[in-house]
């Protein structure tokens, strides 16, 4: 008798976890995992990875660093970058659900780091700091666009076997 009611249990839990587990694998409600992004987000989850102050002055260490920066014109650029970023933290509360809002606000925070960059660095420095940007833009249009080479001929995404043999 407690043997049958031991296997019943057991029995029980078993088919149980058969219909739970998979409802996991759907993604739930984390960034992107299957859910319809809500008004304001972009698909994929949000509006992405939100920088912090250490990824900022990891940013403008490695500016510097490229650049050939001397330590004058890295104190100029981290606290303006700093003053920056505490700025757009406020804007992106105020533009949370107004995606073209917050584009045309960070575009003219891009156009007012240019003229900030081109005050403090030296014409070469300059130069090279607007090359490395059209640099990445490049790369993540590559990326964008999946790098030649990365499909067949005909645009098809390559045939994906489901990892069974």
């Amino acid at each position: 008798m407690k043997k049958a009611v031991v296997f019943r249990s057991f029995a029980f839990l078993a088919i149980m976890a058969l219909f739970t587990f998979p409802t996991f694998a759907q993604g739930g409600n984390r960034p992107g995992g299957g859910q319809r992004p809500e008004a304001g987000q972009r698909p994929g989850g949000g509006m992405g990875r939100q920088f912090t102050e250490d990824d900022v002055k990891q940013r403008v260490k490695r500016q510097s660093e490229l650049l050939g920066m001397n330590q004058e014109q890295e104190k100029k650029i981290m606290d303006f970058e700093l003053e920056m970023y505490k700025k757009n933290q406020v804007e992106r509360q105020k533009h949370q659900d107004d995606w073209e809002a917050m584009r045309t606000y960070m575009q003219s925070q891009r156009e007012l780091r240019d003229k900030k960059y081109e005050e403090v660095l030296t014409e070469e420095q300059f130069k090279q700091y607007k090359k490395n940007q059209e640099d990445r833009r490049e790369r993540m249009q590559r990326q964008r666009d999946g790098a030649p080479g990365d499909r067949p001929a005909g645009g098809e995404r390559p045939a994906r076997g489901r990892g069974r043999g």
